[in-house]
């Protein structure tokens, strides 16, 4: 699958670095986040995109306020299956928060992201 994938927030400030909570459990997945730098988003980071993924559905609905209704746009939560707890709702930030609630989260994201792939490969 060739997919390129990138990362803007609707309220991130330009340039911060990844928390060191965030740097962690990125490398207990064999990720490197050390040189990660949060972008907000804007219209023109849009253009040519095929989907976009939103974390809450707040972030869903500023993004089709925002950047056009016809955005195919999805919550990340709508990808796992339907009896899922989390199927439809909110991933929360755990900006802030507890070495644990950074490990919640990059649990959950590893789960929406895989049955986002698997989703994709039957496309």
């Amino acid at each position: 699958m060739d997919v390129k994938v990138s990362s803007a927030g609707t309220l991130a400030v330009d340039g911060a670095p990844a928390s060191p909570q965030s740097l962690r459990a990125a490398a207990r997945r064999g990720a490197d986040l050390s040189g990660h730098q949060s972008r907000s988003l804007r219209s023109d980071s849009l253009v040519g995109v095929d989907l976009v993924f939103a974390m809450t559905p707040r972030h869903l609905l500023a993004l089709r306020t925002e950047h056009g209704r016809e955005l195919n746009a999805a919550l990340m939560t709508d990808y796992l299956p339907a009896d899922h707890v989390l199927h439809g709702g909110a991933v929360s930030d755990p900006f802030g928060g507890s070495e644990e609630e950074y490990e919640e989260v990059a649990r959950l994201l590893e789960q929406c992201v895989t049955h986002i792939l698997d989703r994709l490969a039957e496309c």
